[in-house]
């Protein structure tokens, strides 16, 4: 009897056919949010805590040129962590992280006349994610407020809209016993 069950669990366990394991990695275009006009994102599922709940991990890569003469683009580098609550492909998004923000600002005393200021921005994050468990298509629409600790304004109210693809890695077929 003990064996029976042991290979009727066993046999479960090894019978995973290909494409089974939900897509856990997105990439993604980013207008707005966490890193100010834009950024390209990488966005991975790191715990997927029950069907409901995920924890999900993300970093991404901004530029922003203001045509200052500078010669070196803005740099901006969103990293964050999100609880994704829902079921099926329609799920509400929460969570924070900070924004590593490279700055060009003017400076008369440095022989070029500018310099770079280096700031880490906090942001939370509350929205809406639209993401099959199978890949294909991700969409999000959020709310992103910034907390700065050096401006005058320590709070602003940002939105972002995202679009990319959620990438199914292919799992080998193993065998059955």
């Amino acid at each position: 009897m003990f064996s029976v069950v042991i290979s009727s669990c066993l046999g479960s366990v090894f019978a995973q056919n290909e494409g089974e394991e939900p897509a856990k990695t997105s990439l993604y275009l980013e207008l707005g949010g966490a890193a100010g006009i834009w950024s390209f994102n990488y966005d991975r599922t790191l715990w997927d805590i029950s069907k409901s709940f995920k924890l999900n991990g993300r970093a991404g890569l901004g530029l922003l040129s203001e045509f200052n003469g500078a010669g070196f683009p803005d740099v901006l580098i969103p990293v964050s962590g999100a609880m994704l609550y829902g079921k099926d492909k329609h799920r509400i998004e929460l969570g924070g992280g900070i924004t590593y923000f490279n700055w060009t600002m003017r400076d008369p005393e440095s022989s070029s006349g500018f310099s770079r200021k280096p700031e880490l921005l906090k942001h939370l994050i509350l929205g809406y994610r639209f993401q099959k468990m199978d890949g294909g298509l991700m969409f999000r629409i959020i709310y992103s407020p910034i907390i700065s600790n050096e401006s005058n304004e320590n709070f602003g109210h940002w939105m972002g809209v995202s679009i990319g693809k959620t990438i199914k890695r292919k799992t080998k077929s193993k065998p059955s016993i």
